[in-house]
């Protein structure tokens, strides 16, 4: 690939490059160059992308206090969970949410004096929806409806807790086909409401909806843990 010559005028050696092999070199360093501005463009169309979809969901102005502290959506917490699934980050449970939604409205009691240790108290005769009544026939003694139940937890959940969640999953994601319901987005509700982390079960008396919904969207793991069958 390369020839030799003796200069006779200075006695130095001259390297002749043969055109072939120049070429190839310039071929393979434009080829190089045009790989690595392509790869650049790549990325920073990614990059512009990705942070138009943070624009998009952040909200232009703060969002106001009666917005914070109100439920994102008018779905079922069930549903909710349904449409949200494991995405993000922060454990979370539909079954703990539907107990705090119970006992938001009253129809039954979560006592405790700290965020871990409660007191949860079914009264006789207590009737919900049917995702209350999925949870709440798993806790009834004997699945009574007539029966009062008084446990104290955590943990509340036992070998019967993968079977409620499957019980509750199933007929929630029924009710999410048939309203044809596909995602919601609530990453600005979820910032809004990050306070919500160390609440515990108790803390339903004070906290009321949001608490129930942040349960199921990973922003209240300690109230999803207590009350959760995980």
């Amino acid at each position: 690939m390369w020839d030799a010559s003796l200069e006779a005028a200075d006695g130095e050696l001259v390297e002749v490059r043969e055109p072939s092999v120049l070429i190839g070199r310039v071929a393979l360093s434009v080829m190089l160059s045009a790989m690595w501005l392509l790869m650049v463009a790549w990325v920073v169309r990614r990059l512009l992308a990705a942070q138009r979809v943070l624009n998009a969901e952040r909200p232009d102005t703060p969002p106001a206090r009666d917005a914070v502290f109100s439920p994102p959506s008018d779905l079922e917490p069930a549903v909710v969970s349904v449409l949200v699934g494991g995405a993000g980050p922060g454990d979370r449970s539909a079954v703990a949410a539907v107990l705090l939604g119970l006992a938001e409205r009253g129809a039954i009691d979560i006592d405790g004096t700290d965020s871990r240790r409660y007191t949860l108290a079914i009264p006789a005769g207590e009737r919900g929806d049917v995702f209350e009544e999925v949870v709440l026939s798993e806790l009834r003694p004997q699945g009574q409806k007539t029966s009062t139940a008084t446990l104290t937890r955590p943990p509340l959940w036992g070998a019967g807790g993968a079977s409620v969640e499957r019980r509750l999953a199933r007929v929630a994601g029924s009710a999410a086909r048939e309203a044809r319901l596909i995602r919601v987005t609530l990453t600005a509700w979820l910032r809004a409401n990050s306070q919500l982390h160390e609440v515990g079960a108790p803390g339903s008396a004070t906290w009321g909806e949001p608490l129930v919904y942040a349960t199921v969207l990973g922003a209240a793991p300690t109230a999803a843990g207590s009350l959760g069958t995980g």
